[in-house]
């Protein structure tokens, strides 16, 4: 105060003041963060949000990033991980002779940013076998669905932990046959435009989308250990084509989610590529993206 040494009274307007006799946790610190910003207009001052903010990024494949991508001429023959863990894709899957596969090439933007196209002969992986994916989620525009393929998600060289089911007329994401109770029965929403749009139903449940359709696929409460992959877009089996279409971003978690978190990446995945209006109405993100630190709801409230 002005009583001390060289001190002097604040000199400005005050808007509000707020103290507490308790130690707030983390998580409280940032509510009020998040509540001050959004009350008094300083919102965009708070810092971005990345997926790697809420921790256990298993791997991260960012359409939009360029520089996450090397060309060769207009293959794009490696797309690097973005989670720290260096789990870059930059290999051609293994495949019998008398088959081949290529390489992805630069795909057709969404919402202003660029993706990675897969025809439906095209993957890419890296050589370790990944397992124990928790929560995860998947952006593009399919090219193709239905009895004529774009099937797998993600692929190893021997397994199928992801087996797809590609046989006409089912249209679905995973084969009950092969993939795990476990997997199937994870929560799964697909938001988008498509008559194909589902909010938390199973895994096991969800189909794939029309052809063209921009969409989110967003899984959450993974259990078991049955999830092991080595890369994108492609299967064991070089008849069973991978999942193809502009691929715009891959996230893999292989540490559960809690509520909050899990609703942020798909508030971050939304606004960045243009579906926030296929979340719905009553989810946290709808009217505003997610901010840089994942307790810091957009606007909070109560």
């Amino acid at each position: 105060g002005s009583g001390t040494s060289g001190g002097v009274p604040f000199n400005g307007s005050i808007y509000e003041v707020l103290v507490y006799n308790t130690v707030l946790s983390l998580s409280q610190h940032y509510q009020v963060t998040g509540y001050l910003a959004w009350k008094w207009g300083l919102q965009a001052q708070l810092p971005s949000f990345v997926p790697t903010s809420v921790g256990g990024t298993q791997l991260w494949l960012d359409g939009a990033d360029i520089t996450t991508q090397t060309f060769s001429g207009s293959n794009i023959t490696a797309w690097n991980d973005k989670s720290g863990n260096n789990y870059h894709m930059n290999q051609l899957p293994a495949t019998p002779s008398g088959y081949s596969l290529g390489y992805p090439i630069a795909g057709t933007a969404i919402n202003g940013k660029s993706t990675v196209n897969f025809s439906p002969q095209a993957g890419l992986k890296q050589s370790n076998n990944l397992n124990g994916v928790r929560n995860f989620y998947w952006v593009g525009r399919i090219s193709n669905s239905g009895g004529s393929g774009c099937y797998f998600l993600f692929g190893q060289d021997t397994y199928y932990e992801w087996h797809a089911n590609n046989y006409s007329p089912s249209n679905k994401m995973l084969l009950d046959v092969y993939t795990s109770a476990e997997l199937r029965n994870a929560t799964a929403s697909l938001y988008t435009l498509d008559a194909n749009a589902a909010v938390n139903t199973t895994f096991g449940n969800i189909n794939y989308t029309s052809h063209s359709s921009i969409s989110i696929l967003s899984v959450s409460g993974i259990t078991g250990s049955s999830t092991l992959y080595q890369g994108i877009c492609y299967d064991r089996n070089p008849e069973h084509i991978g999942w193809c279409g502009d691929l715009a971003e891959v996230l893999v978690f292989s540490t559960a989610l809690t509520t909050l978190q899990h609703q942020q990446i798909e508030g971050y995945l939304a606004w960045k590529w243009g579906m926030q209006a296929q979340l719905p109405i009553t989810h946290p993100y709808y009217s505003a993206a997610p901010t840089g630190h994942p307790h810091i709801a957009a606007a909070p409230v109560g």
